[in-house]
């Protein structure tokens, strides 16, 4: 027998905040909500006290919500596997990653749209791996890490108001056949900036890549021999590929 009871569209993840935070930004809740088009009215919402929990929870298309605080990633969800949302509501919202548990902080198979959050992948770790559909970022800052984030083929990448930063080895990867539409973003003191392999479409606007250690941009041709092109740049004068 079920004894789950219905299953809950929106998940809001509430870390052991203050009386007074929490109903402050309980507050802001319904206007975040009424932005969501993929929400109705007849949606339930439920608490969690982790993220990992709600992830354990979350079905396809669920929109999991944090407020602030640090939040640990521990373990990848179906809402990964088929696409959702994950949002943070306020300021001072981190997702970490554990080395742990993997290479990858968030494995994303699907649609899946991610804004207002900093994440924190574990040293050795990916922030970000897509392997199919479109991922949009929003507001989000990925600090530490092995790569920033990690586009495979037949993949899309819809990046606006984004910070890659202090990434071992490079901001962002793009491989053959994937997409990405990068503006109003910034890559710092990474070891590389953007690879590209030559089969990857890249347009970037109002974009700045700077401190790389090693190269700015760097594509990758069929025979696998690199070129760089500048150390430090503005993406308002490269920016078509």
């Amino acid at each position: 027998m079920d004894t789950k009871g219905p299953h809950a569209k929106l998940k809001v993840v509430a870390n052991a905040l203050p009386a007074v935070q929490m109903m402050n930004y309980l507050t802001m809740l319904p206007d975040l909500i009424e932005s969501l088009p993929q929400v109705t009215k007849e949606d339930l919402c439920q608490t969690h006290s982790s993220l990992q929990t709600a992830i354990n929870e979350a079905q396809e298309g669920d929109v999991v919500i944090l407020l602030p605080g640090q939040h640990t990633l521990s373990q990848l969800g179906y809402l990964f596997a088929k696409g959702g949302a994950l949002l943070g509501l306020g300021k001072g919202i981190v997702v970490e990653g554990n080395c742990k548990n993997g290479d990858v902080l968030m494995d994303i198979t699907g649609n899946f749209h991610i804004q207002n959050i900093t994440l924190k992948p574990a040293p050795g770790q990916i922030g970000i791996v897509q392997h199919s559909g479109l991922t949009t970022m929003e507001k989000v800052t990925i600090t530490g890490g092995k790569w920033g984030l990690l586009g495979l083929g037949n993949t899309q990448y819809c990046v606006n108001q984004v910070c890659v930063q202090n990434c071992s080895a490079g901001g962002m990867d793009f491989r053959d056949g994937a997409v990405a539409n990068i503006s109003a973003t910034s890559i710092n003191n990474c070891k590389t900036g953007i690879q590209m392999e030559g089969g990857a479409k890249i347009s970037m606007s109002n974009t700045r890549i700077e401190g790389c250690k090693k190269y700015g941009v760097l594509q990758l041709s069929s025979e696998e021999t690199k070129s760089s092109k500048y150390q430090d740049m503005s993406t308002d004068e490269v920016l078509a590929w």
